[in-house]
C-alpha cells in the first residue's frame, strides 16, 4: 500500500494505518507486520466479495480508505463476539472430529478383534477340511487299489470259466447254444 500511496495524488492518499487502534481482531498476530498483513488480506477478500475488482491505484486507495474507516468505527464487541462465535464453532468442530476419530479407533479395534476371531475360525475350518480331504484321498486310493485287485480277480475268473467251458465242450459234456440268424435269443 505504501507504494501505491506514494505514486498517487494527495486526493487519494490513504491515512496512515495504525493497527494498534484496532484490537483483538487477529489473536495469532505477534507483531505489527503480521497484523498489517492480516488486515491487507482481509481488505482484498472484502474487495473480491463486494464485487469491486478494479485494480488501478486510485480505485484501490479509495477502497482501502473506506475499508479502514469502516474498521475503525466498528463497535469493538462486534468483532469480539464474531471471533468468540467462530472460536466456539471451531471448538465444537474439533470436539466432534475428536469424538469421531475415537469412535473410529474403537470400531477399528472391535473389527480387528472380530476379524481375528473370524480368521481363526476360518483357519480351523480350513484345517478340518484339509484333514477330511486327506482322509477322503486315502479312502479313494485304497478303493482304487481294491477295485484294481477285484478287476484282476474277475479277469482271472473269466479266463478260468472260458477255459473250463472250452474243455467241457471238447469232451462233449457241454453243448453251446447256437445263435439264431433271425436276431431272437
Amino acid at each position: 500500500m505504501d507504494h501505491l500511496s506514494a505514486t498517487t495524488s494527495d486526493r487519494y492518499r490513504t491515512r496512515l494505518f495504525d493497527s494498534s487502534r484496532i484490537h483483538h481482531l487477529d489473536p495469532s498476530a505477534k507483531n505489527y507486520r503480521a497484523e498489517n498483513e492480516f488486515f491487507i488480506d482481509a481488505f482484498f477478500r472484502h474487495r473480491w466479495y463486494s464485487g469491486n475488482h478494479k485494480r488501478d491505484g486510485p480505485s484501490l486507495l479509495q477502497a482501502w480508505n473506506v475499508y479502514i474507516h469502516n474498521l475503525e468505527h466498528v463497535d469493538r464487541c462486534v468483532p469480539e463476539s464474531f471471533f468468540d462465535r467462530v472460536t466456539q464453532g471451531l471448538r465444537g468442530d474439533l470436539e466432534h472430529e475428536r469424538d469421531r476419530r475415537l469412535q473410529l479407533a474403537d470400531a477399528v479395534l472391535k473389527h480387528r478383534a472380530e476379524f481375528a476371531f473370524a480368521q481363526l475360525e476360518n483357519e480351523r475350518a480350513l484345517t478340518s477340511l484339509r484333514d477330511d480331504l486327506r482322509v477322503a484321498r486315502g479312502i479313494a486310493d485304497r478303493s482304487r487299489d481294491e477295485i484294481a485287485a477285484l478287476q484282476t480277480l474277475v479277469d482271472a475268473h473269466h479266463r478260468e470259466h472260458k477255459a473250463l467251458c472250452e474243455m467241457l465242450e471238447r469232451k462233449g459234456v457241454l453243448h453251446r447254444k447256437k445263435q439264431r440268424t433271425d436276431g431272437t435269443a
